[in-house]
């Protein structure tokens, strides 16, 4: 089932933060059900990758199967790497490019990347930023 935004957003005035400060957050975007349901997807059933700056985005480690060690010479080598220079070193689950589908159907983030490509998602984005 997909996730359901909450019925009791306010879009005008999300949209009028969105225009003042040029950036908006918000709170409760879905059901509580809807959002149990997807923590439990990235926390539970989704295995991220570690990314860091000029790293392959093909070939990336799963966090998960890299040692305490591994992790921490990778955090090493991304704050030597950083010096005074910016710097990233991030988890990573990659679901959709360019709006495709994502590749494992089986998987819930299938269900959620339907969701962020939905007419009801679209519709906010559109409304809030103005952009048709």
């Amino acid at each position: 089932m997909l996730p359901l935004l909450n019925p009791a957003l306010d879009q005008d005035a999300i949209a009028q933060a969105y225009r003042r400060d040029g950036r908006v957050h918000i709170a409760n975007i879905l059901t509580p059900e809807s959002a149990a349901r997807v923590q439990r997807c990235l926390e539970q059933e989704t295995d991220f990758a570690v990314f860091a700056r000029g790293t392959d985005r093909l070939g990336l480690p799963s966090a998960s199967a890299l040692t305490q060690q591994q992790y921490a010479q990778l955090m090493g080598s991304a704050y030597a790497g950083a010096g005074d220079k910016f710097h990233f070193l991030y988890d990573v689950h990659p679901m959709s490019n360019e709006g495709e589908p994502y590749s494992d159907q089986a998987h819930y983030l299938s269900v959620i990347t339907q969701f962020l490509n939905s007419a009801p998602m679209l519709d906010l984005d559109r409304a809030v930023s103005g952009v048709p």
